[in-house]
């Protein structure tokens, strides 16, 4: 996997990106995300909050990015309201194992990222297994309970890097 070099002149650009569509259910989970995320992250410098909708493909847009956190519904094949977190090569796994529920998914977008030398030093996608996908703006109460759990799993992951130096 290609990355980007970082830039030690300035702190590291840290982008939140949430995928999804908020008109069907739980496929909106990412979106839902980003929204509950902005008041938490009020403190933090360098971090980017990015309404990706139903474009994945917006991660080519990025640049100048030293860690990108990708948030999104993950059709894994487990329990509904089940919490991934995929890193590294993890991620590569993505691409083969179909769990998007987007034509275009984050996994597609991150191997062009890859491809074009783009990737960010720093890439982690963090998923829920969805229970509902179908017409309405609401999460199901299964997807809406893990909310809280994924929003910590979100802070963790700035405030380890921030306690490494990398933020």
């Amino acid at each position: 996997m290609l990355c980007s070099s970082i830039n030690t002149s300035t702190p590291p650009r840290t982008v939140i990106i949430g995928i999804g569509n908020w008109l069907l259910g739980d496929e909106g989970v990412g979106i839902h995300l980003i929204s509950a995320l902005s008041e938490h992250l009020a403190g933090y410098a360098n971090v980017t909050i990015v309404d990706g909708g139903t474009s994945p493909d917006a991660m080519l847009l990025l640049d100048d990015v030293d860690r990108l956190i990708v948030l999104d519904a993950v059709n894994g094949g487990r329990e509904p309201g089940t919490v991934y977190r995929f890193a590294g090569e993890d991620i590569e796994h993505l691409k083969s194992s179909g769990v998007s529920l987007h034509e275009w998914s984050a996994a597609d977008s991150l191997m062009a990222i890859s491809l074009i030398g783009k990737l960010p030093h720093e890439t982690v996608v963090i998923g829920i297994e969805p229970e509902l996908v179908g017409w309405g703006t609401s999460l199901s109460d299964t997807v809406g309970n893990k909310l809280p759990e994924v929003i910590g799993l979100v802070l963790n992951e700035i405030q380890a890097n921030k306690l490494a130096g990398r933020n």
